[in-house]
């Protein structure tokens, strides 16, 4: 059976040992401290939920004090997106409406507490406090309901955009909440700490979300720097903060003085941890060291070994706990009360397997064969420059044996950089940013705002090196602590998106590509790479012109592996190993020269059937000259078909592939498309 002997990070599953073996950090002490305004900055397992519990009970243990808790929670910030929405595009007018918005809800908040206090003696304020209070509470439980049905019912959408934020102070009324609050604590005696955290929840990496989170935290500086009795701390995911610090121009003036970032390093991991060891093994006061020696043995021990254990690390406290967690539980399977070199390897190697099973699962659906690029990196060195790594990305574009659902993911991405962008907005890669000397890693699923030309540092990230066997590059500890990261692996809307965008890029390429000859080469190319990623799963080494020597040249060929349905259907019935598409840029009927030069083609291991690409909405055969001539071929040239494709047809399948889940929909066109011909046109 699993246990966690030394605790969870987390706060909502770790009470007990935080209450007997919390280890107080500067952050913590500087934070207890009376400081109005904190932003406290930390990557997922650094403790901000740790360091969110203490401040709670810290503050609820205070005389006289009020704690806010500002936790939005997802469902419904989603729902205030939308209304965010209707403010228009612009950056500067969402930022001013969500500061607006957040300012009125957070002094309603503190209204709520306000009316239960027994020193406000006029009867006037706490008849206007009541009012206030009651129109608040009718939206819900938490901030965000209530700042939904506020919304719902105050906001009018079909106003324009500057005329709603012009309109909304008058239409809250916020310059008499705003006095009403401040004469109300001329007569209280309490402090009041709000506490904002869970921000991220339904959190989206877009101009709203960035509106949103900057809004609330400037309305977070107007409130504790206008009222004397007001403190506020809020915990920010590091990617979020980065992506306000970047997005809001009064950074500088209103947030950077506050910010708080978590910090850990060797001597406090080892204080926190021998903390939580003395607790749960029951050891008496002893030294760190004695404590630590007291549940190790062989290599572990000591402060060399305590260093071999962050290796397998990011220096966080989260990291660590579950290293050393799997490795007790891995000790005591052996019956043993230390944990020795084995046990910190083995619990190594499950955690990084886990983490790089986590990102295939995880990315399975919206980008197939994801398992067969990665894996191109096994055995190797984590570290690469961009050209390094292109080149290696190559040789997976040159194999035949690829993955075929690998092999359409390459077609669409075309191109060994674009798969590297790919890897980095998954988080699989970082870049080096050469400002900051710090490797910056994507959970987004966008794509990279960071240059990524040949000669830049890429880094896979740590937390799957042991899974990939790779060698192990010792990071100095300055650049284990930068990575810039989510951490833990997360879908995000954005992702399936890149594979979209690309599709329709290729889409669009044909509205500019006109009909005739001068245009033929450019609709040759766009067919090649068109039928490369239609038919990846069918087909490999697809090639224009191979023979453009020979007299019979044919436009585009590829090798049918006879992995799916359809195409398994065209090698055994048809015997063609070697596919031909010749290419016509003209959407004019097909004549007897054009079916004639396709049967000349149709020999040895290009087989009985050929497909003649053209212009055209419909691949339906004419009655007359088509029809006849398909006719003809068939039952005089012992049973050969030429197939009529259209790029219609082709683009129809493309569409159906910006949906990573209908990645055989193509196929199931071309089975369609033959059953046609050999029940309806030539039986």
């Amino acid at each position: 059976m699993s246990i966690n002997p030394l605790g969870n990070i987390k706060a909502e599953n770790d009470h007990i040992m935080l209450d007997a073996a919390f280890y107080d950090t500067q952050e913590y002490n500087s934070l207890i401290e009376d400081s109005a305004h904190r932003i406290v900055i930390g990557r997922r397992g650094t403790g901000k939920s740790a360091l969110f519990y203490r401040l709670q009970k810290h503050w609820g243990h205070e005389k006289k004090s009020n704690i806010i808790i500002l936790s939005p929670g997802e469902t419904y910030i989603i729902g205030i997106r939308f209304f965010i929405n209707c403010f228009g595009d612009n950056p500067s007018y969402l930022r001013a409406a969500c500061k607006i918005l957040w300012e009125y809800a957070i002094l309603n908040e503190i209204i709520i507490n306000l009316v239960q206090e027994y020193k406000i003696k006029s009867e006037t304020l706490l008849n206007d406090l009541n009012s206030f209070r009651s129109n608040w509470v009718k939206g819900g439980s938490n901030i965000a309901s209530r700042l939904y049905f506020l919304l719902q019912n105050k906001l009018n959408i079909k106003e324009p955009a500057e005329v709603k934020i012009a309109n909304l102070t008058r239409t809250l009324e916020i310059s008499r909440v705003r006095n009403l609050v401040a004469d109300s604590f001329k007569f209280s005696r309490y402090k009041y700490r709000i506490i904002s955290d869970r921000l991220d929840e339904g959190y989206e990496p877009d101009d709203r979300g960035v509106a949103i989170i900057s809004g609330l935290l400037s309305a977070l500086d107007i409130v504790t720097s206008s009222i004397e009795s007001v403190s506020s701390v809020t915990f920010l995911r590091d990617n979020i903060f980065r992506a306000v610090q970047r997005c809001d121009p009064d950074y500088s003036r209103n947030i950077e003085g506050d910010i708080l970032r978590i910090h850990w390093d060797e001597y406090h991991l080892f204080n926190m941890i021998c903390n939580r060891i003395r607790k749960s093994f029951k050891i008496s006061r002893e030294q760190n060291l004695v404590t630590w020696n007291k549940v190790t043995a062989k290599g572990v021990t000591g402060k060399e070994g305590f260093r071999k254990c962050l290796r397998q690390t990011l220096y966080r406290p989260r990291d660590l706990l579950v290293l050393l967690n799997n490795a007790f539980n891995s000790a005591l399977s052996h019956k043993r009360n230390e944990i020795v070199d084995e046990d910190i390897e083995l619990s190594a190697k499950d955690i990084s397997c886990s983490r790089l099973d986590d990102l295939k699962k995880e990315y399975k659906s919206v980008l197939p064969g994801l398992e067969e690029i990665i894996k191109i990196f096994s055995g190797g060195s984590p570290k690469f420059i961009v050209l390094e790594a292109n080149k290696l990305m190559q040789s997976l574009f040159d194999l035949d044996d690829v993955n075929s659902l690998a092999r359409q993911t390459l077609a669409i991405m075309q191109s060994p950089s674009e798969v590297l962008r790919m890897l980095f907005s998954i988080g699989f890669i970082g870049i080096l940013n050469k400002d900051s000397s710090c490797y910056v890693y994507c959970h987004d699923g966008k794509e990279p705002d960071v240059s990524i030309d040949e000669k830049a540092n890429i880094l896979i990230h740590p937390c799957y090196w042991i899974a990939l066997n790779l060698h192990n590059v010792d990071l100095e500890e300055e650049i284990r602590d930068e990575i810039h990261d989510e951490y833990d692996i997360e879908v995000c809307s954005e992702t399936p998106e890149i594979r979209s965008k690309k599709i329709g890029q290729l889409i669009s390429e044909l509205s500019l590509i006109d009909e005739g000859k001068e245009h033929a080469s450019m609709f040759e190319d766009w067919c090649l790479k068109a039928i490369r990623i239609i038919f990846a799963k069918g087909i490999v080494n697809v090639e224009l012109h191979p023979n453009k020597n020979l007299t019979q040249r044919r436009d585009v060929v590829g090798r049918n592996t006879g992995e799916t349905n359809a195409w398994r259907r065209i090698l055994n019935d048809f015997k063609v190993r070697q596919v031909i598409f010749e290419i016509k840029n003209y959407s004019k009927d097909l004549s007897g020269d054009e079916y004639r030069q396709m049967l000349s083609y149709l020999t040895n291991g290009y087989g009985k059937l050929g497909f003649i690409v053209k212009r055209g909405s419909d691949e339906t055969l004419r009655k007359g000259k088509e029809l006849r001539w398909a006719k003809e071929i068939y039952d005089k040239h012992d049973k050969r078909i030429v197939v009529k494709l259209t790029d219609s047809f082709i683009v129809r399948c493309l569409s159906k592939l910006r949906n990573p889940q209908k990645h055989d929909a193509p196929d199931k066109q071309l089975s369609s498309l033959l059953d046609n011909y050999q029940r309806r046109y030539l039986s």
